[in-house]
């Protein structure tokens, strides 16, 4: 009796703390999901990584989770998806995004004066790079879905807006070659700005797009 007693204190305490630190960080990486912090009867064990914000304009907070669930026992060892709640109602619920959650942020990524739930999620292979948004006459509807080896989101044109870079390899040549496709958001939606720009993997991370005659721009 003692001793579970002494486990539930440390338990209660263990997530207060690890809530609290949760609560220092406005956007976290997480390439892996290490805070697992439920376990549920059949063995599955879910993280999830909460901000408050209020996405619809209502001067109301909702809650927006990023969630993470993993399975031991299956082939597909975890998926990934995010959900909304206004008070206690499920406001929006995506379809599955992903295995591994390594970037969740919430703000005006294309400067339209509305927040955006900006993530991108891995597979061994690909990453994918969603952008979901909120009006009244939409609900929630995504933005943006980009994928390849790599995506990033760098302002290539200095315009005060981040445009999003999706690279992938070229196959048609022996060595090894990238290409990149580029989206630019025109003040209503993103479209394909570019497409097949060469792109060179530097040695250091530091990778090299071409987008113009002598133009070369750094990615982050």
């Amino acid at each position: 009796m003692r001793k579970n007693k002494i486990f539930q204190l440390f338990f209660v305490g263990f997530v207060f703390v690890l809530g609290y630190l949760l609560g220092q960080k406005d956007w976290w990486f997480l390439r892996e999901m290490e805070c697992n912090i439920a376990k549920t009867l059949f063995g599955e064990q879910q993280a999830r990584l909460v901000f408050q914000k209020d996405i619809d304009s209502d001067k109301i907070k909702e809650e927006i989770r990023f969630m993470v669930r993993k399975y031991p026992s299956k082939e597909q060892c975890s998926e990934g998806w995010i959900e909304v709640l206004k008070g206690k109602k499920k406001y929006f619920s995506s379809e599955p995004l992903g295995s591994i959650l390594a970037m969740a942020n919430i703000y005006d990524i294309n400067k339209d004066g509305t927040l955006e739930i900006v993530s991108k999620w891995e597979e061994p292979t690909v990453s994918n790079l969603f952008i979901y948004s909120f009006d009244n006459e939409n609900g929630f509807h995504d933005l943006l879905f980009a994928s390849g080896k790599e995506v990033k989101l760098c302002d290539l044109d200095n315009d005060g807006i981040v445009e999003v870079v999706a690279y992938y390899r070229d196959y048609e040549k022996a060595s090894m070659s990238y290409l990149a496709n580029l989206y630019k958001w025109n003040g209503k939606e993103y479209f394909l700005w570019k497409e097949q720009v060469p792109l060179f993997l530097g040695s250091t991370g530091k990778d090299r797009l071409i987008i113009g005659k002598g133009k070369e721009v750094q990615l982050p």
